[in-house]
């Protein structure tokens, strides 16, 4: 019986284009630092070294302190400074890059839906983000962090997806029982890798990213909605 579902955020809970967002992202980001970086290639770059270094992450440190030691390297003594000024640009300036995302109704019917039912919510969002930047897109999906036990950021995590580690430690760290888990994402890569932990996964269409053209069946957040609301033992 499920008793614990994780979700993914991004395509998942909130449709993007993630092709204009990460353009909006980097381009605000680079406007934040006017005199860091020559041009927003150079803090490209930077940013995308970061985020490999966090994906390679053996688990030795979370990636926090894995992107913080590579930007130290980068910045010497300014490493702080500037750390705080992004997370100052996460509760700004990075609202801008909302323009890439909706709003889908269905996403908060499901988690209110679910959470009335007892199940234990859990946002396994790939932690390559600082919490607020994480809790701003949560916003901007029309949903309320509070109804999710554990959300993964870049502070508590020292796996990214599609790491199969990256499961394994929130179910180690929650002391969840596999059986009792799901997983419901967008992406064939980064979050049908959980069923090789034999954990079942729900991949929606909405925003699909099938990478491995898995030829498995997928369907939207209305249609998940539907079977939730219709059929009440529907995910257990």
């Amino acid at each position: 019986m499920v008793k614990n579902i994780l979700f993914d955020l991004d395509g998942t809970l909130l449709p993007m284009d993630q092709d204009k967002f990460i353009k909006i992202y980097l381009m605000t980001l680079y406007e934040y630092f006017p005199n860091e970086y020559k041009d927003v290639i150079e803090l490209s770059n930077v940013i995308m070294y970061g985020v490999k270094l966090m994906v390679e992450n053996d688990g030795s440190l979370t990636n926090e302190q894995v992107f913080y030691n590579y930007f130290k390297n980068l910045k010497k003594e300014r490493t702080d400074e500037l750390l705080k000024k992004h997370i100052d640009y996460y509760n700004s300036t990075y609202i801008k890059a909302k323009d890439a995302t909706s709003m889908n109704p269905y996403a908060n019917l499901i988690i209110k839906t679910l959470k009335e039912k007892g199940y234990n919510l859990i946002l396994a969002t790939n932690p390559l983000f600082p919490k607020e930047a994480t809790l701003n897109r949560i916003k901007w999906a029309g949903l309320d962090y509070k109804d999710f036990s554990y959300i993964t950021t870049y502070e508590n995590s020292c796996y990214s997806k599609p790491n199969i580690k990256y499961y394994q430690d929130i179910i180690n760290k929650l002391n969840l029982k596999k059986e009792e888990c799901l997983m419901i994402g967008n992406d064939t890569t980064e979050d049908y890798v959980i069923t090789e932990l034999n954990i079942p996964c729900i991949i929606l269409k909405d925003c699909l990213i099938n990478k491995k053209n898995l030829d498995i069946d997928f369907t939207t957040l209305k249609d998940l909605y539907e079977a939730i609301k219709n059929y009440p033992d529907i995910i257990k």
